[in-house]
């Protein structure tokens, strides 16, 4: 479900993510890092939550424990890792290419904050390339003992 080519992902990114976040992506991407925390931190950039110099509009510190990016992250996690009957119907219409699985994850996502794709379509791009970077067993072990320290 997770093993496509970086050709076929920056495809994705050139024509599908809005053009002020393409960048970050394409970082993402192009780094062979097996760290979470690396694109955690992308993932904080693109939400609004880290400051960046050319970011336009910052969306708002985080006030409480969790932040717009870990509830994001976490909605990855139990379409991705689980098998909550919440997106039972999306996970059986998965395909094959990496644009569906994004389309797919997104809008299913989007609905559960009552959100327009646009709004996270991005965040959820980078969370599926750290996943195909770090492994999916791996990713979802480790989003496991951090859901379990935030309960």
């Amino acid at each position: 479900m997770l093993n496509f080519c970086d050709t076929e992902i920056l495809e994705f990114i050139n024509s599908e993510i809005p053009t002020y976040q393409r960048e970050l992506l394409k970082k993402s991407l192009a780094a062979n890092i097996d760290s979470v925390d690396y694109y955690e931190q992308i993932g904080r950039e693109l939400s609004g939550e880290t400051n960046r110099d050319n970011l336009l509009l910052i969306t708002g510190r985080t006030i409480n424990k969790s932040s717009f990016y870990d509830k994001v992250k976490d909605e990855v996690y139990k379409f991705i890792c689980t098998e909550v009957m919440g997106y039972k119907t999306e996970r059986d219409l998965i395909g094959k290419n990496f644009k569906e699985l994004i389309t797919i994850i997104s809008t299913a996502i989007a609905s559960t904050f009552s959100l327009g794709v646009g709004v996270i379509v991005g965040i959820i791009t980078n969370i599926i390339i750290a996943i195909a970077k770090i492994g999916k067993n791996a990713w979802c072990e480790l989003q496991k003992e951090k859901i379990k320290l935030t309960e």
